[in-house]
């Protein structure tokens, strides 16, 4: 099945700080990835070089096989969606036309937008939660408002991978758990490939299929998240103690740290 990403063995440096060590990370069709890790560990640079935000001074990124810098812009647009933490939205566009956006990868040159395109872009605003925002301005929305925005035009890409960075940033606990819920379902339903960096540890614990757990630039542990997430990595790498007890509410795994 296609929409398959690694990386492999991917190091990077700005000047002479090295932030990645040679970092592997699968990304899977029909799997919800979670990057983690403290501030500083190097979420941000993986991301960017699964993206082509930048590119691998050691290792690869490749797509089915294939590595990423050899597709075009619009080829990798339609197969990896993104969203990132903090979307520039300066320009005076409704929230139906970012959203339309999304639809540009799939259409030919001078091709304009179908009754099918836009059928996807408003299902894609119904499932963000924005659908009711469609002719507002961007400019006049909330910080949470405008994230599921951008989330709404990822989705509408109809992408193969699905690329987050902190999808949770400024949404209310209402919202943080309705996209979480979201991107589940589109890895169970559609096959979609997930990654997303999550500061949320129970969120990860939650939501994720498998974690990548990130320290000082190295993969510390990476699996399913009931490996990954223990007691003790969580003391080595953010220095706190922490214990794994029973969520009350739906009897699945909780983290409660020593306060």
């Amino acid at each position: 099945m296609k929409g398959q990403l690694e990386a492999r063995g991917i190091s990077y440096s700005y000047g002479e700080r090295q932030v990645l060590r040679e970092v592997s990370l699968s990304v899977r069709p029909g799997l919800f990835t979670a990057i983690i890790g403290p501030n500083g560990s190097g979420k941000t640079t993986i991301f960017k070089n699964l993206l082509r935000l930048l590119s691998p001074q050691k290792g690869s990124v490749l797509l089915d096989g294939r590595e990423i810098q050899e597709f075009s812009r619009r080829e990798y647009a339609r197969a990896a969606g993104s969203v990132p933490q903090n979307p520039a939205l300066d320009y005076e566009y409704t929230v139906e036309e970012l959203v339309l956006m999304g639809r540009y990868p799939h259409l030919g040159r001078l091709q304009r937008l179908s009754s099918r395109d836009r059928e996807i872009a408003r299902e894609a605003m119904r499932r963000a939660d924005v659908l009711n925002l469609r002719h507002q301005r961007i400019t006049r929305l909330s910080g949470g408002e405008a994230q599921r925005v951008v989330i709404a035009r990822a989705l509408t890409q109809e992408p193969r991978i699905l690329a987050l960075d902190e999808p949770t940033n400024h949404l209310d606990i209402r919202h943080q758990t309705a996209i979480l819920g979201l991107l589940k379902e589109l890895c169970r339903d559609r096959e979609i490939a997930v990654v997303a960096i999550l500061h949320d540890l129970n969120f990860a614990l939650s939501y994720a299929d498998m974690v990548l757990l990130l320290h000082e630039g190295a993969v510390y542990s990476s699996g399913p998240p009931m490996e990954v997430l223990t007691p003790r990595a969580i003391e080595a790498v953010y220095g706190i103690e922490a214990t794994i007890t029973e969520n009350p509410f739906n009897g699945k795994p909780h983290i409660v740290y020593r306060t």
